[in-house]
């Protein structure tokens, strides 16, 4: 639970300082887990901030697809910018930043 809950933790803060995302301006935040992450829902852990208390959350099992990826949180964070697609940091190629998080945590 403990491993989980730092995932989630370095997933919101990298996203957020990466982008200077202004906490009014997400509109709602969807986390996916892979089915072996079970012990906590990563949204009780991203309630925990302070500033993300009033924000619209959402926990969903990812699909399940034999030999994939394992102990993997993604999110997706629904926001309002000015800003266009590419200049938002994040890595289209991997499971960083806005397409997500891959956790090898347990």
């Amino acid at each position: 639970m403990r491993s989980i809950a730092l995932a989630v933790e370095e997933l919101i803060e990298a996203f957020e300082a990466r982008n200077n995302l202004v906490i009014e301006d997400i509109i709602s935040v969807t986390f996916t887990a892979t089915k072996d992450l079970n012990a906590i829902f990563p949204t009780s852990i991203a309630r925990r901030r302070r500033s993300w208390q009033n924000v619209p959350l959402l926990d969903v099992q990812q699909m399940f697809v034999e030999n994939s990826l394992q102990k993997c949180i993604r999110v997706l964070i629904d926001f309002n910018t000015f800003l266009k697609r590419d200049r938002l940091n994040y890595d289209p190629n991997s499971n960083t930043i806005i397409k997500g998080y891959n956790s090898n945590h347990g």
